[in-house]
């Protein structure tokens, strides 16, 4: 049974955050990677202990024990990997990332009242490249490939035009909402990732942003 509690707990903060009872702060940061990080552990300790003891009265029910050890270590093991992503958030800023922090990224007006709609700030400009390794693409790009980039990405196209394209993104478990902006102009591309809600970004927009900037690259 404590093996299945940590995979409850992740469970409870999706189903709370759909929900509008808890914030992603709380959904995530508390209740997933604290709280369901030390259930994973006790879970490793039980099925170990029943492993003993199964091993110890010669019952058939090791097996059990033995894949419930497999369950519990591989949840440590995603909340390792998940926690080793975490653990750069203070590289990033709460704006997200942008290959362009001298001279911002607008985002569309359709973009922008979404934000303010979902109360997201929309003159917040906490970023750069803040140990995100990317950088401009030093050529003009088709709008069209600027819209087959941000479908690439997992975005959802919100506009384009001769000189623009933006994108929204939501995640699959936690639904967070990420903007996306990529400008064009003559001899430079431009792209912007920053999250709607505000909370610490982990690291994603920066990931979401090498994805789109790959695939605006002509393939070789």
């Amino acid at each position: 049974m404590l093996v299945l509690l940590s995979p409850l707990t992740v469970l409870v903060a999706i189903a709370g955050l759909k929900a509008g009872v808890f914030d992603i702060n709380l959904a995530y940061d508390t209740i997933t990677m604290q709280a369901g990080l030390y259930l994973a552990g006790l879970g490793v300790l039980g099925a170990i202990l029943a492993l003993v003891g199964a091993v110890r009265a010669f019952r058939t029910s090791w097996l059990i024990a033995v894949a419930a050890i497999v369950l519990s270590a591989a949840t440590v093991v995603l909340f390792v990997r998940e926690g080793s992503a975490v653990s750069g958030d203070q590289q990033y800023g709460a704006g997200g990332v942008s290959t362009d922090s001298d001279d911002p990224i607008g985002f569309s007006a359709r973009i922008m009242a979404e934000r303010q709609a979902d109360v997201a700030d929309p003159s917040a400009n906490d970023f750069g490249p803040n140990g995100c390794q990317i950088a401009y693409l030093p050529t003009q790009t088709a709008p069209g490939v600027a819209g087959y980039a941000l479908q690439e990405a997992g975005f959802e196209i919100r506009d384009i035009g001769i000189n623009r394209a933006n994108g929204v993104h939501t995640s699959f478990w936690f639904d967070r909402t990420y903007d996306a902006a990529i400008r064009i102009r003559p001899g430079r591309t431009d792209v912007r990732v920053a999250p709607r809600d505000g909370a610490r970004d982990h690291g994603t927009s920066c990931r979401l942003a090498q994805k789109i900037l790959t695939a605006l690259q002509p393939s070789r």
